[in-house]
């Protein structure tokens, strides 16, 4: 078997070679593995693929490593290179010029031979520096070429590090070793100047000093330097350096200073000078241990700045210790050995000659600075040099890696050939996870051996060990063997030490090998040695029956080795499928919303309009049957036969269709949660009792007989017992009798109402079902009928399946529930509510029918519908305003443009008055039959009211009425204005109920007993209705002018027909009203004309002879004007 650990090694340190792929340097790891005979990929990684995604912290490690590497601090090493350099250059001058100038203005009888102890002790330094410097500097160099001018593959390799100077430590090292060894050789092998020190009396060899003098200054300016001084710092130590070698310098003047004082003096100066050595050393200490404190705080991120800084502090101040306590000793010896004779008889002590004392304290302390002094270079190039560098980073990748590969969310499988055409794969933990078989307390990891289809062994090692025999594998699919490995042992390189943790996959898992084994063997045909990707999502299956689904990215790279990358989408799909659902949804809501907005609008003023001609029919003929009771004739037959039953039938379908319409809309509402329940007065039995009119087929029980008026919604309750109804004669027995039965308890104020139908089709299937069949009928969009009987496509092109579920969701609404019960004789829909009798609920003080308004009250209409404007008339009327206070707007588009003005200026002259504002939302207008504007009547209330001063509002009351009753639309117009007063039919026993609860808000200070007011009687009304119903001349003769230019205009252009005559049916059907208003419509040529205008209706394109037909209508309602 191959070596797993050497498997996890290459999967480590490849990315790590990736990242430092610019430089083309290969790491340590990299050559370990191709002696192990692998061939170490390079892993790449998809940077833009990962943003955003949950392992954000890990990819920022990743991709964050390069920015560690401290970009700023290795270019200040290449300064710090050249100044290295320079400062070596100028050593070596100032060293070259002491030295020659000691050589050439010394008098010839200064110059001696060392005495023969001396001279020994001088070779004997010499050797030692020399087998020193050649042992170190050698390796050296030779390391650093070889890293630096040669790849590992033999090509050159141009390392970002190379240039950041190394070098110049070896020069400054090199300078200094050179400078010791040629005075060192000087004194051991040939005469040199040596003065003897009128004070100490020991003999002073000026070469030593010539030697000391430069080196003072380089070493300390090397020690500042590997510390990489920043621009602020760098002056500080370029001083420091300046002086320390100036200190030494004092050593030049002591052979030349006879008086003692002035002896002392330089001594004492020299020392203090000395000793700023020693508070280098201690801020040295303070920095080190402040950058410990960050490195022991930042444990993960030890790489980079803070990581080279620290260690740069940490020579450097090792550095400056040596020098501080080298020095001091070297100042300790030099002083004993020249004093100490003085004391005692040295040579019986120490049996040799006491003037040779100090070059042998000197001596020592020179070889031991300078081979401490090449230790510490050699630790800075160990620390900085071009492959230490290289593989400290590549370490710290590797660790960073290690963690991605051990914690990251994509699970990461790394498959490489072996010379023998099988694949080893290594699955990282996560890949665990998805199998299921995650292990909170141990890092496990999968190795599992494959071989590729055209192998020779293919069919020979094509299945799953014997101990795994359960489990068959695919031909396709040969994996040999897989293992559980514990990832601390695999990196440790015990695996298969004989406590291994190592255990075999179990068979109920091997098809998770086979489908990962697939992906690998489909995407691991690249031998170009080139890097490419393959994305694909792939899908598991987890122990607990859910998918998972996973973005496969297979990246192929040289050496037929695979880096498949498997990340979890799953969140990433539900997320998107959520978001396609959302979007579904928010698209339906709007469109319903739209068509409520339509069916509302549109619609519902159709059908208010034609209610308010039938009311206004059933007027006239009561008023026509009263005079003719009063002229004498039949009266008590016409004035029992004055409803026509026909008209009366009129009026009941238009109020049924009103309802359904506005059904319909609610239920779009109660389905997208939006619908706000509006509790009235309600008569339960008369509302239900008129929903059919066939009354043997769907009679009504009431328990008790006769009930008392609710406060409930009366739309949601029409709606539950209209489609409750509905679905009885759907799904029962055809023709059957459906009856419904009202019982209300007064104990527990509930109303139970049940809807009982005969069995139909299917009946003995759904008792089979029992409570299944309870629950599927309030699901939604599921039909059960529909189910069984795939054959009847009526049912389903009639029916969503939503009816049901949309009654549940209104009853549950009103507080109640609904269910159902299927019973071998019959079907029992239940709808129980909460009811609430009407004299049981306080609705403010005192009684509506003593409920009135000021006599002073102004009442203000602004609508663009003469229809509704008359009819909002006698709404005032019936409120009680007197015709003289009415003011009625909404005729032209200038009426609503001055409209806020025009009711200024009423309250400014009638400052004593209230005033009453009713405001239509929709105010449309057409110029022409071209141009269309449309006004906001709530922007015209809010514009008014901003308009007024506070003592002005206070007596106002302006509402907005509207066909859209939502909630969002309710809102509007309440900030908008004052109330909201709903557009529906007007029936005067309910009038003052509507106004009531908006007039006691605005005006809660005003009772009935103060205010005097009219309600408006029925002699009041009757007058009203016959003053509104005749319809003015002026009225007429302005839709005939506006027709002329219509059908003008349709006439002389042809092309105009398709926007033109929908406009001109629109007009016919108001002047038809108009005609139909007037109080003789009987009369012959009324009849004629409101038959003319009918036919004209009925068609769906203009007559060819249109002109004619139209001249003969008007010169008939001229006649009439």
């Amino acid at each position: 078997m191959c070596n797993y650990n050497n498997l996890f090694d290459v999967a480590m340190a490849s990315k790590a070679s990736e990242m430092i792929s610019p430089s083309g340097s290969q790491s340590r790891d990299k050559r370990e593995g191709e002696s192990a005979g692998w061939t170490p990929p390079s892993l790449g990684y998809n940077r833009k693929s990962n943003a955003g995604d949950a392992e954000g912290l890990a990819h920022q490690a990743l991709g964050g490593l390069w920015e560690l590497l401290d970009h700023e601090g290795l270019t200040d090493f290449g300064s710090t290179n050249a100044r290295l350099i320079k400062a070596s250059k100028v050593t070596m001058c100032i060293w070259a010029v002491l030295t020659t100038s000691v050589y050439l203005f010394s008098p010839s009888h200064v110059f001696e031979r060392a005495s023969s102890l001396e001279s020994q002790v001088c070779t004997v330094a010499f050797c030692l520096l020399l087998m020193s410097n050649v042992s170190r500097f050698l390796p050296l160099f030779y390391a650093d070429s070889v890293f630096a001018n040669r790849g590992m593959n033999g090509t050159t390799a141009q390392l970002s590090f190379t240039k950041m100077g190394e070098s110049g430590f070896l020069v400054a090292a090199f300078t200094v070793q050179f400078i010791a060894m040629v005075a060192c050789g000087l004194m051991a092998f040939f005469p040199t100047p040596i003065l003897i020190d009128p004070i100490s009396h020991t003999r002073v060899y000026l070469v030593r000093w010539c030697e000391w003098a430069p080196l003072g200054f380089l070493l300390t300016f090397l020690s500042e330097e590997i510390d990489v001084p920043t621009p602020a710092n760098r002056r500080m130590s370029l001083l420091h350096s300046i002086v320390q070698g100036v200190a030494v310098t004092a050593g030049f003047m002591f052979p030349f200073v006879s008086n003692p004082k002035l002896w002392w003096t330089i001594v004492a100066i020299a020392c203090a000078m000395f000793s700023s050595l020693f508070v280098r050393v201690w801020q040295k200490q303070q920095r080190l241990e402040a950058l410990r404190q960050e490195e022991l705080a930042r444990p993960l991120l030890r790489t980079g700045r803070v990581c080279e800084a620290y260690e740069r502090c940490r020579l450097s101040h090792r550095s400056l210790v040596e020098c501080a306590v080298v020095w001091t000793l070297l100042v300790v010896l030099h002083f004993a050995a020249a004093f100490l004779p003085h004391f005692m008889d040295t040579k019986q002590y120490f049996n040799m000659d006491p003037l040779a004392l100090p070059m042998i304290a000197e001596t020592f302390c020179e070889v031991l600075s300078k081979h401490l002094h090449i230790l510490v270079v050699e630790s800075v190039f160990q620390s900085f040099s071009t492959g230490s560098r290289s593989r400290r980073v590549l370490d710290q990748l590797r660790r960073v890696m290690s963690a991605f590969w051990e914690r990251a969310s994509d699970a990461l499988v790394l498959s490489l050939r072996t010379k023998n055409n099988h694949r080893i794969c290594l699955a990282s933990p996560t890949f665990l996870a998805f199998m299921g078989l995650e292990n909170e307390n141990q890092s496990m990891a999968l190795v599992f051996e494959l071989v590729d289809e055209d192998d020779d062994h293919h069919h020979h090692h094509g299945t799953p060990p014997q101990e795994q025999t359960s489990t068959s594998t695919s031909p396709l699919l040969p994996a040999q063997r897989a293992y559980i490995v514990n990832l601390e042992e695999l990196k440790a390189g015990d695996m298969w030490a004989s406590n291994r943790s190592v255990t075999l996959l179990p068979p109920d898992k091997w098809r998770y090998v086979e489908s990962i084994s697939s992906l690998i063997l489909s995407n691991s045909n690249n031998e170009s040695g080139v890097a490419n990707h393959h994305h694909q999502v792939h899908s598991f299956q987890r122990p607990d029956g859910n998918n998972i689904h996973c973005e496969a990215i297979a990246t192929n790279m040289e050496g037929g080795s695979t880096l498949l990358v498997l990340r979890d989408i799953s969140d990433r799909i539900r997320r998107f499928e959520a978001e396609k659902k959302l979007a579904v949804e928010t698209t339906e809501r709007e469109k319903d919303s739209q068509t409520n907005r339509f069916t509302r609008h549109e619609v519902k003023n159709g059908l208010l309009a034609g209610i308010y001609l039938c009311d206004t029919m059933k007027e006239n003929l009561k008023a026509k049957a009263c005079g003719s009771c009063s002229s004498g004739g039949t009266g008590t037959k016409h004035g029992s036969n004055c409803q026509d039953p026909a008209l009366t039938e009129l009026e009941s379908t238009l109020h049924e269709v009103l309802d359904t319409v506005l059904s319909e809309a609610m239920s779009r509402d109660v389905i997208h949660e939006a619908y706000m329940p509006r509790e009235e007065a309600v008569d339960i039995a008369g509302i239900l009792g008129t929903t059919r009119s066939e009354v043997r087929r769907f009679p009504l029980e009431v328990v008790p007989p006769k009930l008392p008026l609710f406060f409930m919604d009366k739309q949601l309750l029409r709606y539950i017992h209209r489609n409750a109804l509905s679905n009885a004669c759907k799904y029962g027995k055809r023709d059957g009798v459906v009856q419904t039965i009202l019982q209300y308890n007064e104990e527990t104020r509930l109303l139970n109402i049940e809807i009982i139908n005969e069995p139909g089709n299917h009946h003995e299937r759904l008792m089979t079902m029992g409570g299944e069949a309870t629950k599927g009928v309030f699901e939604p969009g599921h039909q059960l009928h529909k189910t069984w009987d795939g054959t009847d496509v009526r049912e389903a092109s009639v029916s969503s399946g939503d009816g049901a579920w949309i009654m549940r969701k209104c009853a549950r609404i009103m507080g109640g529930d609904t269910t159902i019960t299927f019973n071998p004789e019959r079907t029992i829909f239940r709808l129980t509510i909460p009811a609430k009798p009407v004299a049981e609920v306080k609705v403010g003080d005192g009684d509506c029918s003593t409920f009135a308004i000021p006599q002073n009250t102004w009442g203000i209409v602004v609508d663009d519908s003469k229809v509704q404007r008359k009819l909002l008339g006698r709404f005032l009327s019936l409120i009680g305003i007197q015709p003289e206070r009415q003011v009625i707007l909404g005729a032209t588009v200038e009426e609503v443009h001055k409209f806020h003005s025009h009711v200024k200026e009423l309250m400014q002259e009638h400052q004593e008055c209230k005033f009453f504002v009713i405001a239509d939302e929709n105010l449309d207008f057409t110029d022409g039959g071209i141009n269309h504007q449309n006004i906001s009547g709530s922007l015209c209330v809010q514009r008014l009211l901003m308009s007024l001063e506070p003592a002005e509002e206070k007596r106002l009351l302006a509402v907005v009425r509207s066909a859209n009753d939502s909630s969002v639309d309710l809102e509007t117009y309440k900030r908008r204005s004052h109330g909201f007063l709903p557009k529906e039919p007007i029936r005067k026993e309910n009038v003052m109920d509507l106004i009531r609860p908006l007039w006691e808000a605005r005006f809660p200070q005003v009772t009935s007993d103060s205010m005097e007011g009219t309600r408006g009687n029925e002699g009041v009304n009757a007058t009203g209705a016959c003053t509104i119903a005749s319809t003015s001349s002026t009225d007429l003769i302005q839709n005939v002018e506006v027709l002329d230019g219509l059908i003008q205009r349709l006439v002389t252009n042809a092309d105009l027909e398709v926007t033109l005559w929908p406009q001109i049916k629109e007009k016919f059907l108001v002047l038809q009203g108009d005609m139909m208003t007037l109080t003789d419509h009987s009369a012959p040529r009324v009849s004629a004309v409101i038959d003319a205008l009918k036919d004209l209706r009925e068609l769906e394109v203009s007559p060819v002879d249109m002109r004619t037909r139209w001249q003969l209508i008007r010169s008939l309602i001229i006649s009439l004007v």
